[in-house]
């Protein structure tokens, strides 16, 4: 996979981090002004889709919590207001930098043949249409559009701009 990928995934979780540094636990799944993805949700989304891209590539994750992850922050789910209901804001911060510890090599090790490979979800195959396409939307568009997501909740729950 193209380096360039691989820095801007590195600069997405920086960039994850920034947006959560001041955001206190106890406010994670809050919903402001009508927005239904909070921190709490939207992190382990993230992590979901980590793993799924860890799995494109042929390995077993490490990194999610627990056996009913999916459900809580697969496609499909919906996000809760009830902050019980979600791990800790450090729990969520480590197994996402798990993540990105466990597919980067993954990634880099990856051999052309896998990556060329047909996606193997049909309904995902239809606008990612290889294993190397779906790691890379995973990696890059899917994730910045939540980070973007988090951006607009940091302004709603009247948190400042990171950058």
């Amino acid at each position: 996979m193209d380096p360039s990928q691989l820095h801007c995934f590195a600069f997405n979780l920086g960039y994850a981090q920034m947006l959560m540094n001041d955001i206190e636990d106890a406010r994670m799944a809050e919903q402001p002004g009508g927005l239904t993805n909070h921190p709490a949700w939207t992190l382990g989304h993230l992590i979901y889709s980590l793993d799924g891209a860890v799995q494109l590539l042929g390995e077993k994750s490490v990194f999610v919590p627990d056996e009913d992850w999916n459900e809580r922050f697969g496609m499909g789910s919906t996000p809760s207001a009830d902050r019980g209901a979600y791990p800790a804001k450090q729990a969520l911060l480590d197994a996402l930098v798990a993540g990105h510890e466990q597919l980067t090599p993954a990634v880099q090790a990856a051999d052309e043949k896998r990556l060329a490979a047909a996606m193997p979800d049909k309904h995902f195959r239809r606008i990612m249409p290889t294993i190397g396409n779906g790691v890379a939307f995973l990696m890059g568009i899917h994730y910045a559009t939540h980070l973007g997501e988090l951006a607009a909740w940091r302004r709603a729950a009247g948190y400042p701009r990171v950058i």
